[in-house]
């Protein structure tokens, strides 16, 4: 049977494909973005328990927090004592509004990702698209949860607390949300990017998580730090958050009922509201520059992807002028 295909395989002649003039490669930035937002939008369509989980997780979170942080408004007339107290209260939410977002939207985005993964990788292996285009079109497919998440919190939790009811200050808490979210996705994105199993980039995350946590400003002062450790708070999303919304509070109840304490001296806030939300920006986009960098240097090192550095087979030889000839061979290693 062998000696038959072999004799029978001598008839067939495959001509050479005439491939001048076409174009060889992978299609252009444009045709990729497109491709990549509408196979997301399939996925939202076929698979929407995924956004039912982000939304009804944010509900029941915020639902638990309204009554623990109902009406926290200070009143005029109260006493210094019990101003204080409310305050102090009012500043336990913001930070722990502070520090759920980050919880939500963290260790969910680096179980999500590494689900998907896999799909990424063979598609970069086949040279579909670019680690840039694909880590842009991810970003930008996934705005509209990441826009309406927030605005969920924010309708959910600011009139039940009694933030300071003005519209501008309702903006102001929106924004902080938002960038909230973008800091603390980017940095699931990027912890998942880092390890190629989910276990491990699981067991590893509330290593990432807990210290920005500590280092938010509210368990304690940020003067207190040593110095060999307090560059993390720098890292923290939490601490810009938490200053964020103290910032944008305080200042207009200041201006009605007067300033009973100061609390950016207490807690040191040296900066603004639109500093620290530039500060939040600023870290989402860099950590989004450190995801691609990690998916690029994974890609460098995949034997299977154009570009990859393939080593396996390296200082083997095979006599080809041999096996032509008819004559036994073998590989030789160098």
């Amino acid at each position: 049977m062998a000696q038959q295909v072999e004799a029978e395989s001598k008839y067939y002649k495959i001509e050479v494909p005439n491939d001048k003039g076409m174009q060889i490669g992978t299609a252009s930035v444009g045709v990729q973005i497109s491709q990549l937002m509408m196979r997301s939008n399939v996925l939202m369509k076929r698979e929407p328990r995924l956004t039912r989980a982000k939304v009804t997780q944010t509900v029941l979170i915020c639902l638990f927090m309204m009554p623990v942080f109902w009406e926290l408004r200070p009143v005029v007339g109260q006493s210094y004592i019990d101003v204080v107290n409310t305050q102090q209260n009012m500043i336990g939410a913001m930070y722990f509004t502070a520090t759920v977002q980050v919880m939500l939207n963290f260790l969910p985005t680096v179980i999500i990702f590494q689900s998907e993964k896999p799909i990424y990788v063979r598609e970069k292996a086949g040279d579909m698209y670019s680690v840039w285009t694909y880590a842009f079109t991810k970003w930008i497919a996934e705005m509209p949860i990441l826009s309406f998440l927030p605005m969920v919190t924010c309708i959910l939790i600011y009139f039940s607390t009694e933030y300071y009811l003005s519209a501008a200050e309702f903006f102001k808490f929106y924004i902080t949300i938002f960038m909230m979210v973008q800091s603390a996705t980017a940095l699931g994105y990027w912890l998942s990017a880092l390890f190629d199993q989910e276990t491990s980039a699981v067991a590893v995350s509330p290593l990432v998580n807990q210290p920005l946590n500590l280092m938010g400003g509210y368990y304690v002062n940020a003067s207190t730090y040593p110095t060999w450790i307090g560059w993390l708070q720098y890292l923290s999303p939490v601490r810009y958050g938490f200053m964020s919304l103290s910032e944008a509070q305080w200042q207009p109840y200041d201006r009605v009922n007067g300033s009973v304490k100061d609390w950016s001296n207490v807690y040191l806030f040296d900066l603004g509201y639109w500093e620290s939300v530039a500060c939040m920006a600023g870290l989402a986009i860099l950590l989004r520059l450190f995801v691609v960098l990690a998916l690029w240097s994974q890609h460098q090192s995949c034997p299977c992807c154009p570009g990859g550095k393939d080593d396996r087979n390296k200082g083997i030889t095979f006599d080809f002028a041999a096996h032509e000839a008819g004559q036994p061979t073998a590989a030789v290693a160098q």
